[in-house]
């Protein structure tokens, strides 16, 4: 049952008679069952928010990051859309490594990033040997988050598969992407019996 509804109804709330209490409820049918989806869909839902744990994870790696960069005078995020694109990594990267010429790691830019003049004065920061080992340690963690984000969303499709149609549905509806359609399945399930109506 579900301990709000429980805590809702009327009746003398002590340790001592609650048990007695809320049997007495039971054999009055005055309780009602909680919502347990079935096997499959507890275990895509236990999924679905390790991906959003993992997420939050690869979140506060980047965080941390970034600060480490900004505390040392390194301002790529000021001039490069994404700190962590394939520019931006490849300069985190080159910083690990010892390289401070700004001027040749401005080459690893790509695409638009090349001309920004800025680039330059924003590589020129002050890393210390033990700032470039733990920044070296930050993206072996994120770089590992992101090969377990992977894996979670390769084991998300698989379970899924059995719910293309429903997906199929779901992703229809404006702004409902096949990420949110997973968490709306993993939630909800795909059996809407024991909803009473719409607003359930």
């Amino acid at each position: 049952m579900n301990p709000q509804h429980s805590k809702g109804l009327d009746g003398r709330k002590t340790d001592r008679r609650d048990a007695q209490w809320i049997a007495e409820l039971l054999e009055d049918g005055r309780l009602k069952g909680s919502f347990v989806p079935p096997r499959e869909i507890r275990e895509l839902r236990d999924l679905t928010r390790q991906r959003v744990h993992t997420l939050e994870d690869r979140t506060r790696v980047r965080n941390r990051i970034e600060q480490l960069c900004q505390a040392n005078n390194i301002k790529v995020s000021s001039v490069a859309t994404d700190l962590f694109g394939l520019s931006g990594r490849s300069m985190l990267k080159a910083l690990v490594e010892g390289k401070r010429d700004a001027g040749w790691m401005a080459d690893y830019a790509r695409g638009t990033l090349r001309k920004k003049r800025q680039l330059e004065s924003a590589l020129d920061g002050t890393f210390t040997a033990e700032q470039r080992w733990l920044l070296g340690r930050e993206l072996a963690q994120m770089e590992w988050l992101e090969k377990q984000l992977e894996a979670i969303e390769a084991e998300i499709e698989r379970r899924t598969a059995a719910f293309s149609e429903e997906l199929r549905r779901l992703v229809t509806i404006p702004s409902v992407d096949c990420i949110t359609a997973w968490t709306i399945v993993a939630e909800v399930g795909v059996d809407m019996q024991p909803f009473e109506d719409a607003r359930h």
